[in-house]
Protein backbone atom coordinates (compact mmCIF):
# COMPACT_ATOMS: atom_id res chain seq x y z
CA UNK A 1 0.00 0.00 0.00
CA UNK A 2 2.39 2.15 0.76
CA UNK A 3 4.94 1.57 -2.50
CA UNK A 4 1.46 1.77 -4.80
CA UNK A 5 1.17 5.66 -2.68
CA UNK A 6 4.77 6.34 -3.49
CA UNK A 7 4.08 4.84 -7.19
CA UNK A 8 1.18 7.88 -7.49
CA UNK A 9 2.89 10.59 -5.76
CA UNK A 10 6.13 10.54 -8.08
CA UNK A 11 3.62 10.73 -11.03
CA UNK A 12 1.91 13.58 -9.56
CA UNK A 13 5.01 15.13 -9.58
CA UNK A 14 6.23 14.44 -12.96
CA UNK A 15 2.97 15.82 -14.48
CA UNK A 16 3.43 18.75 -12.68
CA UNK A 17 7.07 19.10 -13.65
CA UNK A 18 5.65 18.58 -17.22
CA UNK A 19 3.07 21.41 -17.16
CA UNK A 20 5.42 23.32 -15.87
CA UNK A 21 7.78 22.93 -18.42
CA UNK A 22 5.24 23.15 -20.79
CA UNK A 23 4.43 27.07 -19.59
CA UNK A 24 7.65 27.84 -19.16
CA UNK A 25 8.70 26.87 -22.82
CA UNK A 26 5.10 29.10 -24.09
CA UNK A 27 6.30 31.99 -21.97
CA UNK A 28 10.13 31.32 -23.67
CA UNK A 29 8.48 31.62 -27.52
CA UNK A 30 6.18 34.70 -26.25
CA UNK A 31 8.91 36.24 -24.64
CA UNK A 32 11.26 36.05 -28.10
CA UNK A 33 8.47 37.05 -30.26
CA UNK A 34 7.94 40.24 -28.18
CA UNK A 35 11.85 40.35 -28.02
CA UNK A 36 12.00 40.10 -31.97
CA UNK A 37 9.06 42.83 -32.79
CA UNK A 38 10.66 45.09 -30.40
CA UNK A 39 13.84 45.27 -32.28
CA UNK A 40 12.44 44.98 -35.46
CA UNK A 41 10.45 48.47 -34.16
CA UNK A 42 13.98 49.68 -33.21
CA UNK A 43 15.40 48.96 -36.16
CA UNK A 44 13.21 50.94 -38.28
CA UNK A 45 13.08 53.38 -36.19
CA UNK A 46 16.96 53.73 -36.56
CA UNK A 47 16.69 53.25 -40.44
CA UNK A 48 18.84 56.17 -41.71
CA UNK A 49 17.24 56.35 -45.65
CA UNK A 50 14.65 57.98 -45.47
CA UNK A 51 13.75 59.35 -42.54
CA UNK A 52 9.90 58.17 -41.16
CA UNK A 53 8.40 60.21 -38.81
CA UNK A 54 6.40 63.46 -38.59
CA UNK A 55 9.75 65.73 -38.59
CA UNK A 56 8.50 66.99 -41.87
CA UNK A 57 6.45 69.74 -39.97
CA UNK A 58 10.06 71.38 -38.24
CA UNK A 59 11.27 71.91 -42.04
CA UNK A 60 8.69 72.37 -44.09
CA UNK A 61 10.47 74.54 -46.08
CA UNK A 62 13.97 74.51 -46.12
CA UNK A 63 14.58 78.69 -46.55
CA UNK A 64 11.83 80.79 -45.23
CA UNK A 65 9.86 83.30 -47.50
CA UNK A 66 11.11 86.30 -45.10
CA UNK A 67 14.65 85.71 -46.11
CA UNK A 68 13.82 85.37 -49.34
CA UNK A 69 11.87 88.71 -49.61
CA UNK A 70 15.18 90.05 -48.39
CA UNK A 71 17.87 89.48 -50.33
CA UNK A 72 20.90 91.35 -51.19
CA UNK A 73 23.12 89.01 -52.86
CA UNK A 74 23.08 85.90 -54.15
CA UNK A 75 26.85 84.01 -54.94
CA UNK A 76 26.50 80.59 -56.79
CA UNK A 77 29.71 78.40 -57.63
CA UNK A 78 29.80 75.45 -59.81
CA UNK A 79 32.15 73.75 -62.54
CA UNK A 80 31.89 77.32 -64.76
CA UNK A 81 33.12 79.08 -61.95
CA UNK A 82 32.10 81.86 -59.29
CA UNK A 83 29.38 84.06 -59.96
CA UNK A 84 28.53 86.59 -57.92
CA UNK A 85 25.16 89.07 -57.99
CA UNK A 86 24.22 91.91 -55.61
CA UNK A 87 20.75 94.24 -55.17
CA UNK A 88 21.10 98.08 -55.78
CA UNK A 89 18.04 100.22 -55.59
CA UNK A 90 15.71 97.34 -57.14
CA UNK A 91 17.66 96.35 -60.12
CA UNK A 92 20.22 93.65 -59.53
CA UNK A 93 23.45 93.70 -61.61
CA UNK A 94 26.58 91.22 -61.85
CA UNK A 95 29.60 92.24 -59.83
CA UNK A 96 32.61 92.21 -60.80
CA UNK A 97 35.08 93.96 -64.13
CA UNK A 98 31.39 94.71 -65.39
CA UNK A 99 28.71 95.60 -63.58
CA UNK A 100 26.13 94.22 -65.95
CA UNK A 101 22.19 94.01 -64.97
CA UNK A 102 20.84 90.65 -64.69
CA UNK A 103 17.83 89.06 -66.03
CA UNK A 104 14.51 90.10 -64.02
CA UNK A 105 13.56 86.77 -65.32
CA UNK A 106 16.67 84.76 -63.12
CA UNK A 107 15.75 86.68 -60.21
CA UNK A 108 11.81 85.98 -60.38
CA UNK A 109 12.59 81.86 -61.14
CA UNK A 110 15.08 81.77 -58.27
CA UNK A 111 12.20 83.55 -55.47
CA UNK A 112 9.58 81.08 -57.22
CA UNK A 113 11.90 77.92 -56.58
CA UNK A 114 12.80 78.68 -53.48
CA UNK A 115 9.88 79.61 -52.11
CA UNK A 116 7.75 77.00 -54.06
CA UNK A 117 9.93 74.37 -53.24
CA UNK A 118 8.00 70.45 -52.58
CA UNK A 119 9.83 68.49 -50.10
CA UNK A 120 9.47 64.68 -51.27
CA UNK A 121 11.35 63.20 -48.09
CA UNK A 122 13.61 63.82 -45.27
CA UNK A 123 17.05 61.77 -45.16
CA UNK A 124 19.52 61.82 -42.54
CA UNK A 125 22.89 64.06 -42.98
CA UNK A 126 25.41 61.51 -42.61
CA UNK A 127 28.70 60.10 -44.38
CA UNK A 128 26.56 57.48 -46.20
CA UNK A 129 24.14 59.90 -47.60
CA UNK A 130 26.40 62.50 -48.50
CA UNK A 131 28.21 60.55 -50.65
CA UNK A 132 25.17 58.56 -51.99
CA UNK A 133 23.43 62.02 -53.10
CA UNK A 134 26.75 64.02 -53.81
CA UNK A 135 26.64 66.40 -51.07
CA UNK A 136 30.21 65.86 -50.41
CA UNK A 137 31.01 67.29 -53.07
CA UNK A 138 27.81 69.58 -54.58
CA UNK A 139 27.13 69.87 -58.42
CA UNK A 140 26.66 73.89 -57.18
CA UNK A 141 26.92 75.94 -54.36
CA UNK A 142 24.40 79.23 -53.50
CA UNK A 143 25.63 81.37 -50.74
CA UNK A 144 22.41 83.83 -50.22
CA UNK A 145 22.70 87.48 -48.25
CA UNK A 146 20.39 89.28 -47.11
CA UNK A 147 19.66 93.10 -46.02
CA UNK A 148 20.26 92.26 -42.75
CA UNK A 149 23.90 90.86 -43.59
CA UNK A 150 22.23 87.03 -42.61
CA UNK A 151 23.38 84.68 -45.07
CA UNK A 152 22.49 80.78 -46.27
CA UNK A 153 24.43 78.59 -48.19
CA UNK A 154 22.52 75.62 -50.23
CA UNK A 155 24.50 72.45 -51.60
CA UNK A 156 23.06 71.06 -54.26
CA UNK A 157 23.57 67.38 -55.18
CA UNK A 158 21.84 64.95 -57.38
CA UNK A 159 19.12 65.11 -59.83
CA UNK A 160 17.48 61.81 -59.99
CA UNK A 161 15.77 61.57 -63.46
CA UNK A 162 13.89 58.42 -62.42
CA UNK A 163 11.84 60.19 -59.91
CA UNK A 164 12.67 63.62 -60.84
CA UNK A 165 13.81 64.49 -57.28
CA UNK A 166 17.05 66.76 -56.47
CA UNK A 167 18.80 66.13 -52.99
CA UNK A 168 20.35 69.36 -50.98
CA UNK A 169 21.39 70.36 -47.77
CA UNK A 170 21.11 74.20 -46.21
CA UNK A 171 23.46 75.56 -43.56
CA UNK A 172 22.69 75.23 -40.29
CA UNK A 173 20.13 72.11 -40.49
CA UNK A 174 21.22 69.19 -39.72
CA UNK A 175 18.84 67.43 -42.59
CA UNK A 176 18.95 66.47 -46.43
CA UNK A 177 16.02 67.71 -48.54
CA UNK A 178 14.40 65.74 -51.20
CA UNK A 179 12.48 67.90 -53.58
CA UNK A 180 10.95 68.21 -56.59
CA UNK A 181 13.51 68.76 -59.12
CA UNK A 182 13.73 72.29 -59.96
CA UNK A 183 13.58 73.91 -63.40
CA UNK A 184 16.90 75.70 -62.91
CA UNK A 185 20.44 73.26 -63.42
CA UNK A 186 22.61 74.89 -61.23
CA UNK A 187 25.72 72.75 -62.30
CA UNK A 188 25.18 74.75 -65.62
CA UNK A 189 24.11 78.17 -64.85
CA UNK A 190 27.09 81.04 -65.70
CA UNK A 191 27.36 84.67 -66.55
CA UNK A 192 25.71 84.28 -69.63
CA UNK A 193 22.39 82.42 -68.55
CA UNK A 194 21.99 85.77 -66.30
CA UNK A 195 23.01 88.32 -67.63
CA UNK A 196 20.39 90.75 -69.45
CA UNK A 197 21.63 90.80 -73.20
CA UNK A 198 18.45 91.60 -74.78
CA UNK A 199 17.49 95.49 -76.04
CA UNK A 200 13.59 95.71 -75.38
CA UNK A 201 13.46 94.29 -71.67
CA UNK A 202 9.85 95.43 -71.52
CA UNK A 203 7.87 92.71 -71.29
CA UNK A 204 5.15 92.77 -74.23
CA UNK A 205 2.49 91.28 -72.01
CA UNK A 206 2.47 94.89 -70.79
CA UNK A 207 2.60 97.05 -74.11
CA UNK A 208 -0.64 98.71 -74.41
CA UNK A 209 0.39 100.86 -77.46
CA UNK A 210 3.54 101.36 -80.04
CA UNK A 211 4.66 104.25 -81.47
CA UNK A 212 7.47 103.70 -83.99
CA UNK A 213 9.40 106.56 -85.46
CA UNK A 214 12.06 107.60 -87.79
CA UNK A 215 14.89 109.09 -86.89
CA UNK A 216 14.17 112.47 -84.78
CA UNK A 217 11.10 112.61 -86.25
CA UNK A 218 8.53 113.83 -83.69
CA UNK A 219 5.30 112.25 -85.75
CA UNK A 220 5.22 108.47 -85.22
CA UNK A 221 5.48 106.23 -88.86
CA UNK A 222 3.42 103.78 -87.35
CA UNK A 223 0.97 103.18 -84.25
CA UNK A 224 -0.55 99.95 -83.06
CA UNK A 225 -2.70 99.62 -79.84
CA UNK A 226 -4.72 97.22 -77.81
CA UNK A 227 -8.34 97.17 -78.16
CA UNK A 228 -10.52 94.40 -76.35
CA UNK A 229 -7.24 92.31 -76.72
CA UNK A 230 -6.68 92.81 -80.19
CA UNK A 231 -3.96 94.57 -81.42
CA UNK A 232 -5.27 97.32 -84.39
CA UNK A 233 -3.92 100.22 -86.10
CA UNK A 234 -5.28 103.19 -87.36
CA UNK A 235 -2.95 103.37 -90.42
CA UNK A 236 -2.83 99.78 -91.41
CA UNK A 237 -6.49 99.23 -91.28
CA UNK A 238 -6.00 95.45 -92.55
CA UNK A 239 -3.05 94.31 -90.95
CA UNK A 240 -3.38 90.45 -89.58
CA UNK A 241 -2.91 90.31 -86.09
CA UNK A 242 -0.44 87.03 -86.25
CA UNK A 243 2.15 88.40 -88.85
CA UNK A 244 2.11 91.98 -86.33
CA UNK A 245 3.02 89.46 -83.03
CA UNK A 246 5.82 87.56 -84.91
CA UNK A 247 7.34 91.06 -86.30
CA UNK A 248 6.86 92.07 -82.68
CA UNK A 249 8.73 88.82 -81.34
CA UNK A 250 11.43 89.56 -83.80
CA UNK A 251 12.06 93.19 -82.22
CA UNK A 252 11.31 92.16 -78.68
CA UNK A 253 13.95 89.28 -78.78
CA UNK A 254 17.17 91.14 -80.36
CA UNK A 255 20.30 90.38 -78.34
CA UNK A 256 23.42 92.11 -78.30
CA UNK A 257 26.63 90.95 -79.01
CA UNK A 258 28.18 93.59 -76.44
CA UNK A 259 27.37 95.36 -73.29
CA UNK A 260 29.49 98.65 -73.81
CA UNK A 261 30.23 98.85 -69.76
CA UNK A 262 33.39 101.09 -70.64
CA UNK A 263 32.98 103.74 -68.42
CA UNK A 264 35.79 106.16 -69.71
CA UNK A 265 34.60 109.77 -70.54
CA UNK A 266 35.42 109.54 -74.24
CA UNK A 267 33.91 106.56 -74.80
CA UNK A 268 30.76 108.02 -72.85
CA UNK A 269 30.59 110.89 -75.16
CA UNK A 270 30.81 109.10 -77.86
CA UNK A 271 28.00 106.68 -77.25
CA UNK A 272 25.92 110.01 -76.48
CA UNK A 273 26.61 111.80 -79.06
CA UNK A 274 25.54 108.26 -81.49
CA UNK A 275 22.66 107.83 -80.04
CA UNK A 276 21.71 111.88 -80.18
CA UNK A 277 21.05 110.93 -83.66
CA UNK A 278 19.36 107.52 -83.85
CA UNK A 279 18.11 105.94 -86.98
CA UNK A 280 14.77 104.53 -85.63
CA UNK A 281 13.09 105.03 -82.27
CA UNK A 282 10.75 102.62 -80.33
CA UNK A 283 8.15 104.01 -77.83
CA UNK A 284 6.12 101.65 -75.87
CA UNK A 285 3.54 102.89 -73.64
CA UNK A 286 2.80 99.98 -70.81
CA UNK A 287 -0.73 99.29 -68.83
CA UNK A 288 0.66 101.32 -66.02
CA UNK A 289 0.98 104.27 -68.14
CA UNK A 290 4.87 104.00 -68.51
CA UNK A 291 6.92 105.10 -71.39
CA UNK A 292 9.94 103.17 -72.47
CA UNK A 293 11.86 104.43 -75.14
CA UNK A 294 14.21 102.51 -77.63
CA UNK A 295 16.94 104.37 -79.73
CA UNK A 296 18.76 102.38 -82.45
CA UNK A 297 21.57 104.02 -84.46
CA UNK A 298 23.21 103.59 -87.66
CA UNK A 299 26.32 101.19 -87.98
CA UNK A 300 28.80 102.61 -86.11
CA UNK A 301 31.96 103.23 -87.69
CA UNK A 302 34.16 103.45 -84.43
CA UNK A 303 33.75 104.09 -80.69
CA UNK A 304 37.02 105.16 -78.78
CA UNK A 305 38.07 102.42 -75.97
CA UNK A 306 35.96 99.79 -77.80
CA UNK A 307 37.54 97.57 -80.25
CA UNK A 308 34.31 96.52 -83.37
CA UNK A 309 34.85 96.39 -86.57
CA UNK A 310 33.62 99.25 -88.74
CA UNK A 311 30.25 99.71 -89.60
CA UNK A 312 29.09 95.51 -88.94
CA UNK A 313 27.49 96.58 -85.32
CA UNK A 314 25.26 99.76 -84.37
CA UNK A 315 24.03 100.83 -80.73
CA UNK A 316 21.29 100.57 -78.75
CA UNK A 317 19.87 101.74 -75.44
CA UNK A 318 16.39 101.96 -73.70
CA UNK A 319 15.47 104.68 -70.81
CA UNK A 320 15.16 101.71 -68.83
CA UNK A 321 18.87 100.65 -69.41
CA UNK A 322 21.50 100.76 -67.34
CA UNK A 323 24.19 100.10 -70.58
CA UNK A 324 24.07 100.61 -74.37
CA UNK A 325 24.07 97.68 -76.49
CA UNK A 326 26.31 96.74 -79.60
CA UNK A 327 24.10 94.67 -81.88
CA UNK A 328 25.32 92.72 -85.30
CA UNK A 329 24.36 95.05 -88.20
CA UNK A 330 22.12 92.42 -89.74
CA UNK A 331 19.15 92.66 -86.89
CA UNK A 332 19.25 96.34 -87.68
CA UNK A 333 16.22 96.37 -89.77
CA UNK A 334 14.75 93.62 -87.75
CA UNK A 335 13.24 97.18 -86.24
CA UNK A 336 11.92 99.23 -88.73
CA UNK A 337 8.20 97.68 -89.76
CA UNK A 338 6.88 97.66 -93.22
CA UNK A 339 3.39 97.53 -94.52
CA UNK A 340 4.09 94.41 -96.56
CA UNK A 341 5.37 92.32 -93.19
CA UNK A 342 1.93 92.53 -91.59
CA UNK A 343 -0.25 92.52 -94.53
Amino acid sequence: MILVKSVMAQGLTSNINNSLKRKLGILSILGLSLLIVALSGISHLLEKNPIQSNIEKFYSKPISDKFMESLSRISLKNKLGLTTIFKKNDEWFLQGRATLPIKSSFISQLNDQFKNMKIRKLHENDPINNNNFSLSSPAATISLGSKLNESIDVFMGITSPVDSSTYLKVSNQDIIYQVQAMDINWGNIGVTNIVESRVVTTDFSEVKAIDMFFGKERKAYATFYKKDGKWQSSKYKYMKEDKFLRKMELLFTIKASLIVDNKEEKTTNSVNRILSNPKYRVVLRTVDKKLHTYKFSYPVEKIPGIKIQSKQYFLAKGNNSSYPLLIEKSLLETVRLKYNQIH
